[in-house]
């Protein structure tokens, strides 16, 4: 089973406002909760302009419009998780209807599963089961799909670190393998670029450092391994969006 806590949705509050920058520094496939605010007003906006446009990607920007809102949602803890369920549960029609008209879409698949692992904490016993199950299967297409894309693996990341060690222990080597790629991508696209901006700068500053949190996150929170904890939690820069939440891990450690 999923842990059904908030921590899920909170990897998104840091993930939506870092794209994900191609070695030469392309716009992003998927864009920010901050860009899709700003494009689209409210959720009656999306849904008229989705009308008039019903494609493939107009899917998948409606379904990351809902899925973004669904995670960041601001109403009284009374209401939240109510909208949040609404909000998810049409993310997933979104998500599942852009699928379905391009299967071989990592992102597609990438967010599909996201919202899938979201919807545990919405379910009991056992349709949470489903939902994780769902959600695992769907993230291993995604990078299936494309293994050596940093954005999906570090999708499939943001969810993995909530599953249970005690009952999905085969889950380590994929956090592993997912850090060791990302990793490998920031260093590789930091040696081709020479010259880079302050900007660009803090784009590998800000992902080093959620990367590192996640997969300390996963080490603390799941493996109860202190050590290896402590080895990726002190990677997590000052000034970062993790970087208190990494604190306050590093100090029950210490």
């Amino acid at each position: 089973m999923v842990k059904k806590i908030g921590a899920f949705f909170i990897s998104f509050l840091f993930a939506s406002a870092l794209p994900l920058y191609g070695a030469d520094f392309e716009k992003p496939v998927m864009p920010t909760f901050q860009e899709l605010k700003a494009a689209y007003t409210s959720t009656e906006s999306m849904e008229a302009t989705l009308k008039q446009n019903a494609t493939p990607e107009q899917n998948f920007i409606a379904g990351l419009y809902y899925f973004y809102q669904a995670v960041n949602v601001d109403f009284g803890p009374h209401l939240r998780k109510g909208i949040q369920k609404k909000y998810n549960e049409r993310a997933i029609e979104l998500f599942e209807t852009a699928n379905k008209m391009a299967p071989d879409n990592p992102y597609y698949l990438v967010m599909l599963g996201n919202a899938y692992g979201f919807q545990v904490t919405f379910a009991g016993f056992p349709a949470f089961l489903r939902w994780a199950s769902q959600c695992r299967s769907t993230l291993k297409k995604a990078v299936e799909r494309d293994p050596y894309n940093p954005e999906i693996r570090m999708g499939r990341l943001r969810s993995n670190v909530h599953f249970p060690y005690r009952y999905y222990g085969s889950i380590l080597q994929e956090v592993l393998e997912d850090y060791d790629k990302v990793e490998k991508w920031i260093r590789a696209a930091k040696s081709e670029k020479t010259n880079l901006s302050s900007k660009e700068l803090q784009y590998f500053s800000d992902l080093e450092s959620e990367l590192n949190y996640w997969t300390g996150y996963y080490f603390f929170t799941e493996v109860k391994d202190m050590n290896a904890a402590r080895k990726y939690l002190t990677g997590v820069k000052a000034g970062s969006n993790p970087y208190p939440a990494a604190q306050k891990l590093l100090g029950k450690i210490e």
